[in-house]
């Protein structure tokens, strides 16, 4: 696999920024403390995390342009070959029943 801008992937550290941040809020209030914790929450906020990390990377990884090398690939089929031809020339659109409209 190849890139066509490889320079792009230097951003990868940045995808991981989400992880560095300890809380979604970071206001105190006095009565923080009194809140319970909660188990789920946390859970919750981790794994929003990596999903957030996780399109940050695909992100980038999209915009460096990944693609494969060419190939020359052969292959050969056996059945009928159809040909469809469209014509929307003026002399398409007369309408040949003898209605003269010019």
């Amino acid at each position: 696999m190849t890139f066509s801008f490889p320079w792009v992937l230097w951003f990868i550290p940045l995808a991981f920024i989400p992880l560095l941040f300890k809380d979604a809020s970071l206001q105190y209030y006095s009565w923080n403390e009194m809140i319970p914790k909660d188990r789920l929450s946390k859970i919750i906020a981790v794994i929003l995390k990596f999903i957030a990390t996780l399109i940050l990377l695909m992100i980038i990884i999209g915009l460096s342009g990944p693609h494969s090398l060419q190939r020359e690939i052969e292959k050969i089929g056996i059945g009928a070959q159809i040909a469809l031809v469209l014509d929307r020339s003026a002399s398409m659109d007369d309408p040949f029943a003898g209605n003269d409209q010019s």
